[in-house]
């Protein structure tokens, strides 16, 4: 068996790419490389599919001799959180893969929670190593529902919840039919917030591939209509958000990086990828917080995030690393860190943006469908692509550009970083691309 790695990650899809003997398989691998007698926790999404993989990738790890703690459905924090609490080797967490819905991708962490990416993941599988245990020392499997109520426990903790529950926010959420629905009621209630859950449960459906246009629209038209503080639109791992403002506004991971400031102390260092957009240096500078830019790799932040234990990390596609809490992307952790920072300001979310460095970036807008301006410059020979919740981010003429959904008027907005080198050369490059094509 070969795995099939995109962006640093075993993917594949069930029963054709990865079936569930090829999943024991890799839990045997792995499960040798943690060594027996080690205690690995596993946690999996709503989609069948993922329960089938992970019990096969478990029963791999058994035959190595591990233990396994199980959480059934869980998130992706929750498994990394986890593996520092229990004193766990590492952990696993299936989940559809949200670029390809007919498939699932595996995350693998280590120790204290750190996940295994791109090379040094392949590395540790290429020879296929196996080591069986003896039959009298197979591993065994515990359950763990009570997973849920120990990690709401430890995010109330880690944040000031007094000050939230004195805000009561309201706000919608939607889960896109991912296990945060186990989750965000509990916590909620324990941070006095009203809220709606919209695409909750265990229902699996097909258009939840990136980008999540219609929960965009859906959970923006809630927020003007009902007069919410805010909207959070979450993966189905809940390793990954964007935030409505109470405009009914798409916020940019930097611009969600920018109300988390707020509780940042002075002094502080954080870790962002190369490719976000250069007004973050400028507003955390201003504030006397070191920025440590590292390449966009999964492989760079998390390794400088384990290395360094900033404050905060976080790239250009809305994924978070807090690693005084946990070394994971967790998105639960990231809303609860905004609420108290947003609840630090008294001001309203859209309120607390605009004070920020203007301008942050140039804008064009199109009535073109956003699908159609990706594939027209996301075609061009210097463009790289990434698609993540709220459209795509593209790396252009060296330069960074996002395209995303405007709820507001239906139409497709391309942001241009307003401090990149050469802004007039990128505008026109785009300008022309899309009037191109248009005309053609």
């Amino acid at each position: 068996m070969v795995y099939k790695f995109i962006r640093g990650r075993i993917v594949g899809k069930p029963n054709l790419e990865i079936t569930p003997e090829d999943a024991a398989e890799l839990g045997a691998i792995l499960g040798s490389w943690y060594g027996e007698k080690s205690i690995v926790v596993s946690g999996r999404d709503y989609n069948p599919s993922s329960r089938m993989l992970k019990r096969a990738f478990v029963a791999g790890l058994m035959s190595a001799g591990v233990d396994v703690m199980d959480f059934h459905e869980s998130l992706s924090g929750e498994v990394s959180y986890s593996i520092k609490r229990f004193g766990a080797r590492g952990g696993v967490n299936v989940s559809t893969y949200p670029l390809m819905e007919s498939h699932v991708q595996f995350r693998i962490f280590t120790t204290p929670g750190y996940e295994v990416v791109g090379d040094e993941l392949a590395n540790i599988i290429k020879d296929k190593y196996i080591r069986r245990t003896e039959p009298g020392r197979t591993g065994w499997v515990t359950y763990a529902e009570y997973i849920h109520k120990l990690y709401v426990s430890a995010l109330t903790a880690f944040i000031n919840s007094d000050i939230i529950a004195n805000k009561k926010f309201n706000i919608v959420v939607s889960t896109s039919y991912g296990p945060s629905d186990l989750v965000l009621p509990d916590l909620f209630a324990s941070l006095n917030v009203e809220y709606i859950l919209l695409s909750s449960g265990k229902r699996i459906t097909k258009g939840f591939r990136y980008p999540l246009i219609s929960e965009i629209k859906k959970v923006a038209d809630i927020v003007r209509s009902t007069g919410m503080d805010l909207g959070i639109i979450l993966n189905n791992d809940a390793s990954s958000l964007i935030i409505i403002d109470d405009n009914g506004n798409p916020l940019l991971p930097e611009e969600t990086a920018l109300i988390l400031l707020h509780m940042i102390p002075k002094g502080s260092n954080i870790v962002i990828s190369e490719d976000t957009f250069l007004f973050i240096d400028r507003a955390f500078s201003y504030n006397n917080i070191v920025v440590d830019r590292v390449d966009p790799s999964e492989t760079s932040i998390m390794k400088r995030c384990y290395k360094l234990r900033p404050i905060l990390g976080f790239n250009n596609v809305g994924e978070y690393i807090h690693p005084l809490f946990s070394l994971g992307y967790d998105a639960i952790l990231t809303l609860t860190k905004v609420l108290e920072s947003l609840a630090s300001t008294g001001k309203k979310l859209s309120s607390v943006i605009r004070s920020y460095i203007h301008p942050r970036y140039y804008t064009i807008e199109t009535s073109l469908p956003l699908e159609d301006v990706a594939v027209k410059i996301c075609g061009q020979k210097t463009a790289y692509c990434r698609q993540y919740i709220g459209g795509y981010r593209v790396r252009l003429m060296n330069q960074n550009i996002a395209i995303t959904y405007d709820p507001l008027t239906d139409n497709t907005r391309i942001l241009i970083d307003a401090h990149a080198q050469s802004i007039d050369k990128i505008v026109q490059k785009v300008q022309d691309t899309l009037t191109k094509e248009e005309v053609q």
